[in-house]
């Protein structure tokens, strides 16, 4: 009678694979620090800071940090949306991965973020920045 020899078990194998992906998600998240793992999850809009850069530049004139794209997540869908028809002159999310618009500008409906500038922002009441710039 031939005896094989016993293979791990698949449930160890598993087991090994997730302990691998903690240990991971930890290491990353004590040296780079939790937010980082935390947008992996749950973006984080960041309008606040955007709000903030657009205002500094419009307070010191430096059109070009005005005009410049800025990537913009973690926003809900109705105000991408308003980026989406602002940027391509009607068009919304509905059916489309990607809208483009003008110099760059861009909304990625399947990620839920755009790239965009402070003009385009203000225009739609997503930040409150009243310059005297046009990009």
């Amino acid at each position: 009678m031939e005896k094989t020899g016993q293979g791990t078990p698949i449930w160890v194998i598993i087991a090994l694979v997730l302990g691998l992906v903690v240990l991971v998600v930890l290491i990353i998240g004590f040296t780079q620090g939790w937010d980082k793992v935390r947008d992996w999850f749950t973006p984080s809009s960041n309008l606040a800071a955007i709000q903030q850069n657009c205002e500094t530049a419009c307070v010191t004139g430096v059109k070009a940090d005005f005009c410049a794209l800025r990537e913009v997540r973690g926003i809900a869908d109705a105000e991408l949306n308003k980026i989406a028809r602002e940027i391509s002159g009607g068009q919304e999310c509905g059916g489309t991965d990607r809208i483009n618009g003008e110099n760059g500008q861009y909304v990625d409906c399947k990620r839920k973020k755009a790239k965009v500038t402070c003009e385009t922002l203000a225009n739609i009441d997503l930040i409150s920045v009243s310059c005297d710039f046009t990009c």
